[in-house]
């Protein structure tokens, strides 16, 4: 009888070990990344509703991802400055600071997922960013988040650094300087001084207008000069066929003064575009430089 209790006893020791294993199996289950790139040598241990993930195409001496809301709104970005070493984390962030002589950016030491990491904010951009310089596991990293939406700071605080494994040039992507080389094959001769079609600009005329805001200059905003004109900068050919464009034009919009980002030119921190028109082009369409310069 002794002989077979214990037999039982066993059994529910087992037992209990058994359920013991599987639950902790189950919680680190929860606190697995939810994303990782090993290449990268990076992870998100969560990812909020609505958000995700998008790796770049080619390989620049920023390479990383970006973390985007459902509109495409830049949440946070990972970056691994592959040409640079950890060693020169003081330096790149005093010149990321040096570089905005007229703002006052803040510079402090703070730790993400237990490395050294210098922060600065605020920066300015399409959106107002804070930016951290990472060291770890041997590499220099740029992390930047959009600081007015609090999504971006948990992204932030759940990213983890894990080993890297391969190299860049596993991914078989292309150079970013040379990306911007490829073109299709043109079946026509460009000829910039060809006006567009008079027939579809007569149609384009006839089209109800998009409603236009009230124009007005902002508290501290400069207001664009009267003796100044808008130009063009795109070929005749452009949009047109498969577009609902005539040939040679393109609506302003979506977004106007005052709308989307055409916003806060008073602020430092902005994009100072406050009077920028959007127009649409169809991929491939011609844009003249309206001065010289080097295209980013």
């Amino acid at each position: 009888m002794f002989r077979g209790k214990a037999q039982f006893l066993a059994v529910g020791l087992l037992s209990m070990t058994l359920l013991l294993v599987s639950l902790i199996q189950v919680q680190a289950g929860t606190t697995s990344p939810i994303f990782q790139d090993a290449l990268l040598g990076v992870g998100l241990s969560s990812l909020p509703q609505d958000t995700r993930v998008v790796r770049d195409q080619y390989v620049s001496p920023a390479y990383g991802f970006t973390v985007v809301d459902g509109e495409g709104l830049l949440l946070a970005r990972v970056e691994w400055l592959h040409e640079a070493s950890p060693d020169e984390i003081n330096d790149i962030a005093l010149k990321l600071r040096r570089s905005f002589p007229n703002i006052s950016i803040h510079r402090s030491s703070i730790a993400i997922d237990g490395h050294r990491a210098i922060m600065l904010s605020p920066v300015p951009g399409q959106v107002e960013t804070a930016v951290a310089f990472v060291s770890a596991n041997g590499r220099l990293y740029r992390v930047f988040y959009n600081t007015e939406i609090h999504l971006s700071l948990d992204i932030v605080r759940g990213l983890t650094f894990i080993p890297p494994q391969g190299n860049l040039s596993d991914l078989g992507l292309r150079q970013a300087e040379n990306a911007l080389y490829d073109s299709p094959s043109w079946d026509w001769q460009i000829d910039p001084q060809k006006p567009a079609d008079e027939s579809l600009i007569g149609e384009s005329l006839q089209q109800k207008p998009h409603p236009q805001p009230q124009a007005y200059t902002p508290p501290g905003c400069v207001n664009f000069p009267t003796w100044k004109f808008l130009q063009t900068q795109w070929a005749w050919n452009a949009n047109g066929s498969g577009t609902p464009y005539p040939q040679g034009w393109s609506k302003a919009g979506p977004s106007y003064f005052g709308e989307g980002l055409h916003v806060g030119c008073d602020r430092a921190t902005k994009l100072n575009d406050y009077f920028a028109l959007d127009h649409p082009l169809k991929e491939w369409d011609i844009v003249y430089p309206p001065a010289s310069g080097t295209v980013l």
